[in-house]
């Protein structure tokens, strides 16, 4: 996994979609909330997301006391060609901080347009004819 700054993220990312229209190939994407994780104490934000999907809450060092916090979290951004041969599987990512987030997504928006060109419209499934009455 390559970690990137912003600015290499995107021309990396653009010549991927571009290697990807050239062989008909898959691009995944995927975004999330990045949180620090310190091995040794853990962070609250963690045990707060795990808690939310067990029944069993774990325990917490009385210093750090959940609360409702207005943090502003940077968001891990990544981006792979999915190929399944190790050596031309292609991993990107960036971290992106929420101030430089606006600015971001107007660039990284117009990278994924340009890259999504070969795009097709789901086919629609024709009707059925209408139930046929029984007498």
């Amino acid at each position: 996994m390559t970690l990137l700054s912003t600015p290499e993220f995107l021309k990396s990312a653009s010549t991927l979609f571009e290697d990807s229209q050239k062989t008909h190939s898959s691009i995944y994407i995927t975004q999330k909330r990045y949180i620090e994780h310190n091995e040794v104490e853990g962070t609250a934000a963690l045990y707060n997301e795990i808690s939310q999907f067990s029944n069993v809450k774990p325990t917490l060092p009385n210093s750090s006391i959940i609360t409702n916090s207005t943090n502003q979290y940077p968001i891990l951004i990544r981006i792979t060609n999915g190929d399944s041969d190790k050596l031309k599987k292609v991993k990107l990512s960036t971290i992106v901080k929420p101030e430089e987030l606006a600015k971001f997504w107007k660039d990284y928006s117009t990278v994924i347009k340009s890259g999504a060109k070969g795009l097709k419209k789901k086919e629609k499934k024709a009707k059925k004819a209408s139930k046929k009455v029984s007498k």
